[in-house]
């Protein structure tokens, strides 16, 4: 845009006002935003460091996020093996459904097999993660539901849940609990999902089932004649093809007999005396069974053996202990330790120590007070069981009878040396490992006795602290599964006499 001027001419001629041409191209000026001089050092190390920090935030965020998928497709996927688990096991006899049982029967269906070769576990493979398994089944005797009284759960496998134990219901297994545990390892953390399900009899509607179960000879109960058999029968709801019959929820073999009614014996000549459940089953010819019936029988023919593996020994200040092995019968409900009075066992004899089979250590128990002065002292034990007699109580097992059948216990024994080089660990799995070697010599001036066990102390060595202890002398490994905090732990040398030595010590180790 052309635009005139006016222009002031100074001079000695008169002013005069003369315009000058002046080209503009724009409204404002345009500025030289160049600039050469760039960025220092400084600055572009803390650009790097503020993106690199953004960066592993993010690669931080994705691995977290990752790693919860992870865990969660894991935890899926246990849940489903569990399911299938639990609907795998509903297609088992009603009969097999017991712990020692469900196993191996269930290993035996496509898919549930056992990928490894180790005996004592059970593990499954599913989305690239290993599963181990533990399955387990009880029967419920439940008097709500059914309101047939209560019975006795000592036979077969009852829940430690399944109400009040009675004697009003012969038939006391009226369902079945299924449960199954789904373990897998998460890093060092140990994850688990546990399914459970009730599952009630599952004959067919018009499959034949089992009407009544009966005891015939001997008549009543308990059993205390000195019988080899028990005879049932039972009668069913239509006419099958074949009864068979179980001891314990396991089955035994088929019963004789036709029509409504059927026989079976059970030979008990070499049983201990005990609870035990007894089942019946009626098949058709299509192998289907109906309602089935149990009944427990009660054996009390004999008073309860002696047991075996009696030891006593001196053990400092901790006084007289006593162990021993336990007995297999399953009417016996406890044992007591006797120290002889006179020149023979008798009925004068001062009891000692008692325990009851439901305690944690039942075969194991010690003198509280001190003893007598003597050099020797002679004990025995007893085992405990109901009488044959209901009004009489109780029934010892036999005394011994002499002083040679009894256990000496000398106070000259001398405690054994304790384990040698200690170590403990912990590997990151959620465990504490202890090792040691055996004592440096068996005993200090007696090199002719044995090492019995090593004994496992935590948080203390006093005798209530004894945590836990190795199966024999032979064994320098214990490993604490459930450490929980940091413990302080020690381990003794226990002497065939059953003296103790003075404790190796470890300091605070946790997992």
């Amino acid at each position: 845009m052309l635009r005139r001027l006016p222009v002031v001419k100074m001079g000695s001629g008169p002013d005069t006002e003369t315009y000058a041409p002046v080209v503009k191209t724009s409204v404002t000026s345009r500025r030289n935003l160049v600039d050469h001089s760039g960025f220092t050092l400084v600055e572009v190390m803390v650009a790097m460091i503020i993106l690199l920090a953004g960066v592993l935030g993010a690669l931080t965020l994705l691995d977290g996020a990752n790693a919860a998928t992870s865990r969660t497709k894991a935890r899926e996927a246990a849940t489903n093996l569990a399911r299938e688990l639990i609907e795998s096991a509903r297609a088992l006899p009603y009969s097999d459904l017991s712990t020692p049982e469900i196993a191996s029967l269930m290993q035996d269906h496509p898919g549930l097999d056992d990928v490894d070769s180790a005996p004592a576990e059970w593990q499954i493979r599913r989305r690239n993660v290993l599963f181990t398994i533990k399955g387990t089944a009880c029967s419920i005797d439940d008097n709500t539901a059914t309101g047939d009284g209560l019975g006795d759960h000592t036979g077969g496998y009852f829940c430690d849940d399944s109400g009040a134990q009675g004697t009003a219901d012969a038939n006391p297994d009226d369902y079945k609990r299924v449960a199954f545990d789904v373990s897998w390892k998460d890093g060092s953390t140990t994850r688990n999902v546990r399914q459970e399900a009730i599952i009630n009899n599952p004959g067919a509607a018009l499959a034949p089932g089992i009407r009544t179960l009966t005891k015939t000879s001997p008549v009543g109960d308990p059993i205390t004649a000195n019988v080899g058999s028990v005879v049932f029968q039972a009668t069913t709801t239509s006419i099958p093809t074949e009864v068979r019959w179980s001891l314990d929820n396991v089955q035994q073999g088929a019963a004789s007999g036709s029509g409504f009614t059927w026989n079976f014996t059970w030979n008990i000549t070499s049983v201990d005396d005990g609870t035990y459940l007894i089942g019946a089953w009626a098949y058709n010819q299509f192998d289907q069974t109906g309602t089935s019936r149990t009944r427990t029988v009660v054996l009390n023919r004999f008073a309860p053996r002696p047991p075996t593996g009696f030891v006593a020994g001196r053990n400092g200040a901790i006084g007289v202990e006593f162990e021993w092995n336990p007995n297999t019968e399953r009417d016996v409900s406890g044992y007591r330790v006797y120290r002889v009075t006179g020149t023979a066992p008798g009925p004068s004899d001062v009891l000692v120590c008692s325990t009851l089979t439901t305690d944690r250590l039942p075969t194991s128990c010690r003198e509280m007070d001190a003893p007598p002065a003597p050099a020797s002292l002679y004990y025995y034990v007893v085992a405990v069981a109901p009488a044959r007699t209901p009004a009489a109580g109780d029934e010892e097992s036999a005394r011994p009878a002499s002083l040679a059948e009894t256990y000496q216990v000398s106070n000259s024994n001398l405690p054994p040396n304790p384990p040698s080089d200690l170590t403990a660990t912990a590997p990151g799995d959620g465990t504490v490992k202890l090792a040691w070697n055996s004592p440096n010599s068996p005993e200090a001036g007696e090199p002719g006795d044995t090492v019995r066990y090593y004994r496992i102390y935590r948080d203390g060595e006093a005798y209530g602290d004894r945590y836990d202890r190795t199966g024999s002398g032979n064994e320098f490994v214990f490993v604490d599964t459930d450490p929980g905090l940091g413990h302080t732990y020690s381990v003794t040398t226990v002497d065939g006499q059953l003296a103790e030595s003075i404790p190796a010590t470890l300091p605070s180790i946790g997992p």
